[in-house]
């Protein structure tokens, strides 16, 4: 039995179904070879070593299958194990041959999602010139808004803006069209944008709202945000 639970560990069969047939095989052909050398000297008692004696190993037939299985199941892992490292490696291999030097992966950056608040922040919007056209005027809003850069919006609109459609530290703009050719009745310039929108209360929920905003010339020549909505 010693001598088949060798075996099984230096030559395991390569499939798990054959382990039964494969341990059957080996013990019947080790029961046979036996009988077959009965010349084989056996040790007398007398010269047998006093020294310590271990006893036999308690292994049956059903404890050398289970072995056996166990020993398919890690060999069948590692080969699944190493298909799949060499699957990543040659991928990586490629990628280096493509570019013509070592593929470092490119490490993943999470940033979170500012806060609307009242105050400018370390990412303040610049203003712009004071001769700077309504477009190029909105243009900075926008970007000061959807920065909550509120101080800079603040600045780009008129005394009654903040009345009259400031969004800026009531919620949070994601993303917005950019600004187009305006409708430039007299000293006004109309201009229409898309904003995408979190955080807002039940008037203007989170997504895409389409809005207007009302640009006036002032007494310096400075265009300024008037006026914002759903409408011109």
């Amino acid at each position: 039995m010693q001598s088949v639970l060798i075996a099984l560990y230096v030559h395991p069969p390569k499939a798990w179904e054959a382990v039964d047939s494969w341990v059957r095989t080996a013990l019947v052909r080790k029961l046979i070879d036996e009988s077959r050398r009965p010349w084989r000297p056996e040790q007398s008692a007398e010269v047998q070593s006093p020294t310590l004696i271990e006893p036999p190993l308690a292994i049956t037939p059903d404890g050398l299958l289970a072995e056996g299985r166990k020993r398919v199941r890690r060999r069948r892992l590692l080969t699944i194990t190493a298909s799949s490292l060499a699957l990543v490696g040659g991928g990586a291999l490629a990628v280096s041959l493509l570019t013509g030097g070592l593929f470092t992966p490119a490490p993943v950056v999470m940033t979170t999602a500012s806060t609307p608040t009242g105050e400018s922040g370390s990412n303040s919007t610049a203003l712009p010139s004071k001769d700077a056209a309504p477009a190029v005027v909105l243009d900075a809003y926008l970007r000061a808004l959807k920065a909550s850069d509120c101080k800079t919006a603040h600045a780009l609109g008129t005394s009654s803006f903040a009345d009259n459609g400031e969004l800026c530290g009531q919620l949070r703009v994601k993303s917005y069209t950019p600004v187009l050719d305006p409708a430039t009745p007299g000293d006004q310039a109309i201009f229409s944008t898309n904003l995408i929108t979190e955080g807002g209360d039940a008037s203007m929920p989170d997504g895409l709202h389409t809005r207007f905003y009302i640009l006036t010339r002032q007494a310096g020549g400075a265009w300024r945000v008037d006026s914002a909505g759903s409408g011109p």
